[in-house]
């Protein structure tokens, strides 16, 4: 019973020493700042604590570039259309009209 706990124990030290798959990936995206990896992301880890942050994190850059209107489309057409950040995408797509 003792081993059990202490392998537990460590188990659950050792996992937070690691990133996970999912953590790795979002950070991925982020130095990179492919749309398309974005979009594939998004589509892989649909309920992500990371998804809002990686759209915001795109529509930030969209709004500070020069070509707001073609960066927004692009991002727009990453985002899966069952994520609720693609009506807020949607929606500032149409006020630059």
């Amino acid at each position: 019973m003792r081993i059990l706990l202490i392998a537990a124990a460590s188990l659950l030290l050792l996992s937070g020493c690691f990133n996970s798959t999912e953590e790795s990936d979002y950070q991925e995206v982020l130095s990179s700042l492919s749309v398309r990896k974005a979009g594939l992301f998004l589509e892989k880890y649909p309920d992500s604590k990371f998804g809002n942050v990686i759209v915001r994190e795109f529509s930030f850059r969209c709004e500070a570039g020069p070509n707001r209107k073609e960066c927004f489309d692009m991002l727009l057409g990453v985002i899966p259309r069952s994520h609720n950040q693609h009506k807020v995408v949607a929606a500032q797509i149409d006020s630059m009209k």
